[in-house]
């Protein structure tokens, strides 16, 4: 017999790899690994060696920045035990001190990764919020980066009680393209889990196929332990600076995406849920 049916009626028998949306668990697996790294990964789709050391000319001068990728695994849970993604978030850091159009002033950084806007440094000393400890002004891009890190180590901020984790990285040696010091922390901290919003971003080729990838929003992060999406949700949605633009579609609570659920419309959509809510 030339025709031999194996496989049964609603067997699966493509690779159509699910996509999720949602604040998700994840793990670090890598940062700014190289291309080998990500094949060892089982990311064999990699096909050039990544670039994360950037430099440009700009009126005569060399400017430098650096893209710092995080490639997060998804931790599976009792509610979600069908979460099995491997993905990334994005930090730009330019090497440009980030100083208000508007205003002029200068965001500091401190030793606990904490930032505050002001003149001078000695301007710092009024904000209650913030400990003018080894202040220094910080590069664009740097805060979303320490917001990771500090959600990802569940780390500590409590001046009342005393209870404070430096969070600051030596970012000179990002620029000069050495990322020794956030991959050596990959390796000793295997077993924390930080908490990422997931959406979708839609790209329609040349031919007008359309796909949807995976994307993470990278200003705001939850830790391990915290279970509710209404700091979150506040936060996407206070203003224009904050809003998750690179998703077509985002939920906040997990769920499996669906492309046929989208509506006809090109209209990013939307998903909020209202009030208190546990999605873990």
């Amino acid at each position: 017999m030339a025709v031999e049916i194996q496989n049964s009626a609603d067997e699966s028998t493509v690779n159509d790899s699910k996509k999720f949306t949602g604040i998700i668990p994840f793990s670090v697996i890598a940062i700014n690994p190289t291309k080998q790294d990500l094949h060892d990964l089982g990311l064999t789709y990699v096909k050039s060696e990544p670039k994360y050391h950037l430099e440009f000319e700009s009126n005569g001068e060399t400017r430098k920045s650096t893209l710092v990728d995080i490639w997060l695994k998804s931790v599976p849970s009792v509610k979600n035990p069908d979460i099995d993604m491997i993905t990334k978030v994005s930090f730009f850091i330019s090497n440009d001190l980030f100083i208000s159009v508007n205003t002029g002033k200068t965001q500091y950084v401190n030793k606990y990764g904490r930032t505050a806007w002001a003149t001078s440094p000695e301007g710092l000393n009024g904000n209650e919020w913030y400990l003018n400890e080894e202040s220094r002004p910080s590069y664009r891009g740097e805060e979303d980066l320490y917001k990771f890190m500090f959600a990802w180590l569940n780390m500590s901020y409590d001046p009342a009680r005393k209870f404070l984790n430096p969070c600051r990285i030596d970012v000179s040696k990002l620029f000069a393209g050495d990322y020794s010091e956030l991959q050596e922390i990959v390796k000793i901290a295997k077993p924390y889990v930080v908490k990422a919003l997931v959406g979708v971003r839609r790209v329609e080729n040349d031919n007008g196929e359309i796909k949807y990838y995976p994307i993470v929003y990278n200003k705001y992060f939850l830790k391990h332990n915290q279970k509710t999406t209404d700091g979150f949700e506040k936060y996407v949605s206070k203003d224009e600076y904050n809003e998750f633009k690179g998703a077509h579609y985002y939920t906040y609570k997990i769920k499996e995406f669906d492309p046929s659920e989208l509506p006809d419309d090109e209209v990013p959509q939307q998903s909020i849920s209202i009030g208190s809510s546990n999605p873990f």
